[in-house]
């Protein structure tokens, strides 16, 4: 999972491993010179990270010019959130986690009765 910056503004955010991280800047964001890309990644499994190589890494401009982003990054580890800790709060509206669904989707509509249900089979969520 990511969340991305430039410049101190939210460029996106993706939970999903098999999505291209495909995020607009908007208008004023950039500045000449030097801009600032911080990416925040919350790894939940031993593997997580960037995941793929290191030439894919790219910001794409409007007019087709392609930055590359490889080399070196600074990091740093901000939260360890491996329990007991409790995961950053933009995080905990992931789908699949515990008591999400049945926090927001049923407990909301758990006093009303029900007289039919229709069922969608749709992928992890």
């Amino acid at each position: 999972m990511d969340t991305a910056y430039i410049n101190g503004s939210l460029a996106g955010a993706s939970a999903w491993v098999e999505n291209p991280r495909v995020y607009p800047i908007h208008d004023g964001v950039l500045k000449p010179g030097r801009n600032l890309i911080a990416i925040r990644v919350l790894k939940t499994k031993p593997d997580g990270g960037f995941l793929g190589k290191p030439e894919e890494l790219r910001l794409m401009l409007g007019d087709k010019t392609s930055v590359p982003l490889a080399g070196k990054w600074k990091g740093k580890l901000s939260v360890d959130a491996r329990p007991p800790h409790s995961l950053p709060i933009g995080y905990e509206n992931w789908p699949v986690m515990p008591t999400v669904l049945y926090e927001g989707m049923l407990a909301p509509v758990a006093p009303l009765s029900i007289t039919g249900a229709l069922w969608y089979q749709g992928e992890q969520n």
